[in-house]
């Protein structure tokens, strides 16, 4: 116990540089976590889940929307592309913007206007073969392409 604080008092100088730079590390990390509480309340999820139906007139997908976040959201439009990016079905553009609030759910029906082949070749199993793109009025976006009933 002697030799500790021999070498303590021996040591001040780098004990404390050791000292400073813990203090910053920890100012860090409390701006971080004060950062990522304060936007906590401002926070933006959307949960999309897609059903394909076939009917007389070809393909639809119902899409079930449903705002998890803590903000209301206007939703714009939603696009569905394939692989190469090309939109084969889209929501009405003639609607004005909806707004979805926190814990409400919307459904949609967008009909495949084009590459049905593709559709009706891959339809026990569209993941990864289609994507789902939802608008909001400011032009963020939100992606899904995972997470449709498969069989």
């Amino acid at each position: 116990m002697q030799e500790v604080i021999w070498w303590c008092n021996l040591n001040q100088g780098f004990l404390s540089a050791i000292l400073s730079i813990m203090t910053i590390l920890i100012s860090v990390f409390t701006l971080i976590l004060t950062q990522k509480i304060g936007k906590m309340p401002y926070r933006k999820e959307i949960s999309i889940t897609p059903f394909l139906m076939k009917n007389c007139d070809g393909y639809v997908i119902d899409i079930l929307i449903v705002n998890s976040g803590l903000v209301p959201i206007l939703i714009d439009c939603v696009h569905i592309t394939n692989k190469k990016g090309l939109v084969i079905g889209m929501s009405d553009g003639n609607i004005k913007p909806e707004l979805l609030s926190p814990n409400d759910s919307k459904e949609m029906s967008i009909k495949i206007i084009d590459d049905e082949e593709n559709i009706a070749k891959n339809e026990l199993n569209l993941n990864n073969k289609i994507k789902i793109i939802l608008y909001e009025h400011n032009g963020k976006k939100h992606e899904k392409h995972n997470g449709f009933p498969v069989g």
